[in-house]
């Protein structure tokens, strides 16, 4: 599935807020999947660059927070969890002592800190080896992972959540990954036999169960769909689009807060 299509899915702690099918995870993707929604206070993300960049176009004042747990796990995919070498080694100390910020003071040691290593390691990060006639970095892991930290670092969006302690910040998005994805690529593989588009059934149905509007299916099906599927979420309204499966027919229900509108 992973191939063909891709679910982008916002949540908040409590229930999926919403999600839609896009055919690859980039900037254009997640700037429609932002539009949906009036600009939240503050997002929990990877750090995705096509997200990060639809974030800074569409939800200008939104404060981000980057999950830690991507970033330091980032470093052990790039250093491994036991680097051979002195700068290495001194890396991933570094990346270890992310989750154990709490705060502003001890987040700007580890910056401070950071930015020695990089200024008493810049040549050996810089050196680059020649290779098939052409030049390389050769550190170029321990380099590629150095400035990582210091742009997400630089951008405030590492310790957003000790800055603005008074949000009470998430540090990680695990309530997604753990919450939604894991049990999603659980599904999908203990029903690996699935044609792909019942795949994508299966799919929205879970995250529709997982969403506030779940109980909509159920006047889909009393106003005469049958077998009603959702087709997609929007958070502002909240609107709720049922599609009728193998048919063209669509139910649209717009939900406020004193009453329910329907559209088909």
């Amino acid at each position: 599935m992973k191939r063909k299509c891709c679910y982008l899915v916002a949540r908040t702690s409590e229930n999926v807020i919403c999600f839609a099918r896009y055919d690859s995870e980039c900037f254009d993707s997640w700037l429609d999947f932002l539009k949906k929604f009036k600009p939240p206070k503050y997002v929990v993300c990877d750090g995705q660059n096509g997200l990060l960049k639809a974030i800074n176009k569409a939800w200008t004042k939104t404060l981000v927070q980057q999950c830690q747990f991507h970033i330091i796990m980032n470093g052990r995919q790039k250093l491994t969890k036991h680097p051979k070498t002195i700068q290495g080694k001194q890396l991933r100390k570094l990346s270890l002592r992310i989750s154990n910020i709490h705060s502003p003071s001890s987040a700007i040691r580890l910056g401070n800190d950071l930015k020695k290593f990089i200024e008493n390691n810049l040549d050996y990060l810089l050196t680059k080896s020649l290779k098939n006639e052409e030049e390389w970095y050769t550190h170029k892991r321990v380099k590629s992972y150095a400035f990582q930290l210091l742009k997400v670092y630089s951008s405030g969006n590492l310790f957003r959540c000790v800055y603005e302690n008074n949000l009470k910040l998430a540090n990680t998005n695990n309530f997604l990954e753990g919450g939604i994805n894991s049990p999603i690529r659980r599904l999908l593989s203990q029903h690996r036999g699935m044609k792909y588009e019942h795949q994508m059934q299966l799919v929205e149905l879970y995250l529709f169960n997982r969403s506030k509007l779940y109980n909509l299916v159920k006047l889909g099906e009393h106003l005469g769909l049958n077998n009603p599927q959702l087709v997609d979420i929007a958070a502002t309204a909240p609107i709720a689009v049922i599609s009728n499966v193998g048919t063209s027919k669509v139910l649209i229900i717009r939900v406020n807060v004193q009453k329910v509108s329907i559209f088909y």
